[in-house]
């Protein structure tokens, strides 16, 4: 990309200021990507991981180098591996962001997590598409919504028998 863009500046000297800058923005990009909390990557058209963020090396407990290259077959087990296939082509046929249903994953430590990527599709260049991934933790807002769910059945049972009870008591 940076090659690129410098080229398509005529001057010696403004293509030199001009990659420089390009280089400087990469280098800023980078620090914010292998910082940011969440699991960040991309993905090319054929499904192989372009980059990787330190968050998402430290999910699966590997080297950033270990992930960029590979394929999610390489990385997850099989029926995991064709779920976020299904979801990239999902995201690849409508042209759109899409966020992925909440997954739970298992860590090496035995603990569980529920994981929910937003995907879209991004040109690394000019002739090829590739998925940009977002990965969030969301175990917090998942429990809560299992909460809510419950005080809703709760609710409900507790309605049942309150109409059960006044309808019986109608009917003395």
């Amino acid at each position: 990309m940076v090659e690129y863009a410098a080229k398509s500046v005529n001057t010696v000297g403004q293509t030199y200021i001009f990659g420089t800058a390009l280089k400087d923005h990469e280098l800023d990009f980078k620090s914010i990507y292998h910082n940011f909390p969440s699991i960040v990557y991309v993905k090319s058209r054929r499904g192989v991981y372009k980059y990787a963020n330190k968050a998402f090396a430290k999910f699966l407990g590997k080297n950033i180098e270990e992930i960029v290259g590979k394929t999610d077959f390489d990385l997850f087990d099989h029926q995991m591996a064709h779920e976020h296939i299904s979801h990239d082509e999902e995201v690849y046929a409508s042209g759109e962001s899409k966020k992925s249903p909440f997954r739970k994953y298992r860590l090496e430590s035995g603990e569980y997590v529920w994981l929910q990527a937003t995907k879209t599709v991004i040109n690394l260049n000019d002739e090829e598409e590739a998925i940009f991934g977002i990965t969030l933790d969301v175990t917090d807002q998942k429990g809560k919504l299992e909460k809510l769910e419950k005080a809703r059945r709760f609710e409900s049972t507790v309605h049942r028998i309150t109409q059960g009870i006044f309808q019986q008591e109608n009917e003395k």
